[in-house]
């Protein structure tokens, strides 16, 4: 595997990464299955979400059967063994064609971001999804999360009236499809649009953070409105460390962040102080693609060249675990 661009965790621990192929890993980093999907050149597995030990969504950025601008929802599944030596389990992988990212929501549906074709939810007990009605156009799609019980928050591009392409953060009810866009307190910013929006999440106090392809870091209270710069520091030699490409809360309320200069970690209780990072010999400061929440404390992280990480906050530092993809 070359890039490692989603990765989900299974409630048995089993780890699902995705990029050029699909990779299964146990939770003791032996490999499970790696499976070639068959595509066209140039079509990438860009995310993962695992409904359960036998059900598995794999995004793909192949564009739906359906050029009109509808989307697809791969009638093929691909059933692999659950354990090499168990051929009664089963785990289905479904395909969902032009799908950037997945969501499941507290009710238990699922929500996808399909690229240039919408968002669509399934429903509560069953995989049948509906398109979800916006009030606004939208060109693009990149990422949604759950932001409340009745509210969705999604990194999307607009199409202006000249032709130009805009990305932003907006957010959506879920009970009437009302959308607007998402800023900070009045007078704090005018638009994010400007800041290229590249990645997104909202922690457990409500704030979100977007990162962007540029600028850093960015978190907003959604109690007072506030706005909050991040410092990533910039390092010799590493130029894009200001290009956030993954953002993830942990269970312990710690803010993950991916670039192409590394990792970095912010402790919950002082966002102005980041840690150590402390990582084996082939750490050396990966591009980060994907980052995912492990059971116990731990995250895994998905780095270009098909490199694998598993890391953990101990004693005021994150020690670094390698696993190398390349081969598999």
């Amino acid at each position: 595997m070359r890039n490692v661009r989603g990765l989900d965790e299974g409630e048995d621990g089993t780890l699902w990464a995705v990029g050029d192929r699909i990779v299964a890993l146990t939770s003791e980093r032996t490999l499970r299955n790696s499976i070639h999907v068959p595509r066209p050149r140039g079509v990438l597995l860009t995310s993962v979400l695992v409904r359960s030990s036998e059900e598995v969504y794999v995004g793909t950025s192949l564009p739906p059967s359906n050029q009109s601008g509808g989307w697809a929802l791969s009638s093929d599944s691909i059933m692999v063994h659950s354990e090499p030596d168990n051929s009664a389990g089963r785990t289905k992988l479904r395909l969902i064609h032009s799908a950037f990212d997945m969501q499941e929501l507290s009710d238990g549906s699922t929500v996808v971001a399909l690229g240039r074709s919408g968002l669509v939810r399934s429903g509560v007990d069953n995989d049948n999804f509906e398109p979800v009605v916006l009030s606004q156009s939208f060109f693009h799609f990149r990422r949604v999360l759950q932001k409340s019980a009745h509210e969705l928050i999604f990194l999307a591009a607009l199409r202006g009236s000249e032709g130009n392409v805009s990305w932003g953060v907006y957010e959506m009810s879920l009970l009437d499809g009302t959308v607007r866009q998402f800023k900070g307190r009045p007078g704090t910013m005018e638009s994010l649009t400007e800041l290229s929006p590249v990645a997104l999440e909202v922690d457990r106090f409500n704030s979100v953070w977007i990162g962007t392809d540029a600028v850093g870091l960015m978190r907003f209270n959604d109690a007072s409105g506030a706005v909050h710069w991040m410092d990533l520091g910039t390092e010799p030699n590493r130029p894009n460390s200001q290009f956030v490409r993954a953002v993830m809360q942990d269970e312990e309320s710690n803010i993950w962040i991916g670039t192409p200069s590394g990792l970095r970690v912010f402790p919950s209780d002082d966002r102005s102080k980041q840690y150590t990072i402390r990582g084996d010999k082939e750490w050396d400061f990966p591009y980060v693609h994907a980052l995912s929440r492990l059971q116990q404390g731990r995250v895994w992280i998905g780095a270009r060249g098909g490199n694998l990480f598993r890391a953990s906050i101990n004693a005021g530092r994150v020690d670094v675990e390698y696993l190398s993809l390349i081969h598999i």
